[in-house]
């Protein structure tokens, strides 16, 4: 899996456009 760390600073970016519903995901669980 890729280090949440990445994961995070990647959500500033690609993951961003391409899947607003992780995003959603990643924040309930934070």
């Amino acid at each position: 899996m890729i280090p949440f760390t990445s994961l995070l600073f990647d959500l500033d970016g690609t993951l961003l456009d391409t899947a607003p519903d992780f995003i959603t995901s990643v924040n309930i669980l934070l």
